[in-house]
């Protein structure tokens, strides 16, 4: 009986982050390990996330990292649109809460800048939701939050009549929480 082997071909594979910031100079190969034992405890903690709050590197070392590992381009606040574009069936609550910030929509693709690109519930969402390809940026969670707080805010406050500011119309959405849930 001939038993046939077979030789394993290499497999490509993308690098990860720690070898991508050890191999650009920016983190030391015993300080990857540390964070990846600490990584342990807090399974639910993205390594970039531990590894910035842990001052062994910076959120741009983390941003350009996972750029190169995904592919895709990072975006600043600067390179922003000042608001973000009308996409129907995107909601502002669940762009503020994905940190989600539509920069165009063109021949059936949305650009969007994210700051969690990796994650896959978000990619799905967002194309069940548009029915659009996916063209992502990587952006800072910061650079996304101030966004959308200022455009959001500023787009809500322009919908809301004369005379109420934004903390009257805040108190006025309360109010009708209350009302609803009485009834």
């Amino acid at each position: 009986m001939n038993i046939a082997t077979t030789t394993a071909l290499p497999v490509s594979r993308r690098p990860l982050l720690g070898e991508i910031l050890v191999a650009a100079g920016k983190l030391q190969p015993r300080d990857l390990d540390r964070a990846l034992l600490a990584q342990r405890e807090t399974p639910q903690t993205q390594l970039g996330q531990l590894l910035v709050r842990l001052g062994l590197v910076t959120e741009s070392d983390v941003l350009q990292a996972l750029a190169e590992q995904l592919s895709i381009p990072v975006v600043t606040l600067d390179e922003l649109p000042p608001f973000p574009v009308e996409v129907p069936g995107l909601m502002p609550e669940f762009q503020r809460a994905q940190l989600v910030y539509p920069m165009a929509l063109q021949d059936e693709v949305l650009t969007v800048a994210v700051a969690h690109p990796e994650d896959d519930f978000l990619r799905k969402a967002l194309q069940m939701v548009t029915g659009a390809r996916l063209d992502l940026r990587l952006a800072s969670e910061a650079d996304l939050e101030k966004a959308l707080q200022g455009s959001l805010v500023s787009a809500e406050s322009e919908d809301a009549p004369d005379g109420i500011d934004d903390t009257d119309a805040a108190e006025f959405v309360e109010h009708l929480k209350d009302l609803a849930s009485e009834a």
